[in-house]
């Protein structure tokens, strides 16, 4: 009797294990796994702003400029400024431009380009001017200037045969001038001379070492030189 039990609970442990064992294999057959991987594809472009402009004017003829960039990516340069920086970061970036002759720059864009494509808006970089690092003047009116004090070229003025007459901007050097001096303060060249008919004392102003204004000297004297002092 006690070998039949026994039997018996072998043959019902054995039969339960021989269920689960099944239970599971169903259970695997059954079962699915999902390994479907989705793509996000990015559509949001860059935005730029301006951060530090360049000063005006000035007589840097290969100045810095700061922008900022949501993203980082390829940089585009419009109009007549450019740069050897090609490749922009997020957050802020200076960059330094190719060396630019003497004038007003108004017309210079910067894009941002992301890895995906996606073009920036386009950065209207503010209006700046580069002034002539030097510049001399002399006998008959000659007004020079030069970027790199190597170089040199003459400024073209529109003649004006008497100091004393009323023309005012459309003034320039006659050929009667005598240009002894010149001097640079608050964004204004300054030159000093005479008349050789020793009407008048001769001072002219200009804000870019280009186009110049004759003023009033008030004096009929020769004037030989000029300094600027804060």
């Amino acid at each position: 009797m006690k070998k039949f039990l026994l039997v018996f609970l072998i043959s019902c442990f054995s039969l339960t294990v021989i269920s689960c064992s099944d239970d599971k294999e169903e259970y695997s057959a059954t079962g699915t796994t999902d390994n479907t991987t989705t793509t996000t594809t990015d559509t949001t472009a860059p935005v730029i702003a301006e951060v530090t402009a360049v000063t005006t004017p000035n007589n840097d003829s290969t100045p810095n400029y700061t922008f900022s960039s949501t993203e980082a990516g390829t940089i585009t340069y419009g109009g007549s400024c450019s740069s050897s920086t090609t490749s922009a970061t997020s957050g802020n970036n200076t960059i330094t431009f190719i060396a630019l002759s003497d004038g007003t720059y108004s017309d210079c864009t910067i894009i941002v380009k992301d890895s995906a494509g996606n073009a920036s808006n386009t950065l209207a970089i503010t209006s700046f001017e580069v002034l002539p690092s030097f510049v001399a003047v002399g006998g008959q009116g000659i007004v020079l200037k030069s970027s790199d004090g190597t170089s040199w070229s003459s400024v073209s003025t529109v003649a004006s045969d008497n100091d004393n007459s009323s023309c005012g901007n459309s003034c320039g050097f006659s050929n009667s001038n005598q240009l002894n001096d010149i001097s640079y303060g608050s964004n204004t060249y300054v030159i000093v001379g005479s008349n050789y008919s020793g009407s008048a004392g001769s001072i002219y102003t200009s804000s870019d070492g280009t186009t110049w204004t004759l003023r009033s000297s008030g004096t009929t004297k020769t004037l030989y030189g000029i300094i600027y002092r804060l």
